[in-house]
């Protein structure tokens, strides 16, 4: 359905105020599924010893937030070492979220301002070092029947339609609010969905509606949410190990993406 709409859709903004690009939607979103789909296709056929951590990486491909609440769920009847596999493999769907988020941006962009990819950089380069770091004696997961997300059409034509609300709340709320109302809708969007705030800004950015330095922040804010989001999940619904070595990363993960908002604001504006 994608791949035919990326043919017939108009390629031009068909609303009044120039935000939505039917044919920047289907094509991102078209990206996205994509990717989902490999994603579903190889997490049938993982097995061995590390099959965890890429689970957990491509699981954070299809849905984050619903794989760290069956890791959650998980924890309560596990033991201390299972605990802690099952928060690398949470780090490995943080990573894959966050990977997904960058590329996305990039795809949703006719011109690729590499200095914004820069947000991305610091959680991206912490997620790899936490999990080989902590994956030294690392030893085969086993997950209950329910804990992997599975991809749906229903998924991604919600995506879409979160997308479409983003895009017209953000109209609203820079009438009334200004660009602060931006950022809240940006942060309580992705304290649910990351993509679908990722995908809407870039639109904005793309139709010239925020600058690229607001898009930085905007990005940032958006993964802060996001792990504070899933974060909080864990909290409400995770074993006590598992709470507090998945407190512990989220704070590492929050400290380097600060780190990397901070250097990719000092570039935007040169």
């Amino acid at each position: 359905m994608l791949i035919i709409a990326s043919f017939v859709v108009p390629h031009r903004t068909i609303d009044p105020w120039g935000l939505f690009n039917p044919y920047s939607l289907v094509r991102i979103l078209l990206a996205l599924t994509l990717l989902q789909v490999l994603s579903s296709l190889l997490m049938s056929y993982l097995r061995g010893p590390h099959a965890g951590l890429l689970l957990g990486f491509l699981g954070g491909l299809i849905s984050s937030t619903a794989l760290a609440l069956s890791l959650s769920k998980q924890s309560q009847e596990s033991s201390e070492d299972e605990a802690r596999l099952l928060s690398l493999t949470y780090l490995g769907a943080l990573l894959g979220t966050v990977v997904e988020a960058a590329v996305l941006s990039m795809i949703g962009s006719d011109q690729l301002n590499w200095r914004l990819q820069g947000v991305f950089l610091g959680p991206i380069v912490v997620s790899l070092w936490l999990v080989i770091w902590r994956a030294r004696s690392i030893q085969k997961i086993q997950f209950q029947p329910d804990s992997i997300p599975t991809l749906s059409v229903k998924s991604v034509l919600s995506l879409g339609l979160i997308i479409m609300l983003f895009l017209a709340f953000s109209k609203v709320l820079q009438t009334y609010f200004g660009e602060v109302g931006q950022y809240y809708l940006t942060f309580l969007t992705c304290l649910f969905e990351l993509h679908g705030s990722i995908i809407g800004n870039t639109q904005l950015l793309q139709n010239g509606t925020i600058s690229a330095a607001t898009t930085g922040n905007l990005f940032a804010l958006g993964i802060l949410a996001s792990y504070l989001g899933k974060m909080t999940l864990v909290i409400a619904m995770g074993s006590r190990d598992f709470k507090k070595r998945i407190i512990k990363y989220t704070g590492w993960l929050s400290l380097s993406l600060i780190v990397a908002w901070l250097f990719a604001s000092a570039a935007l504006s040169l």
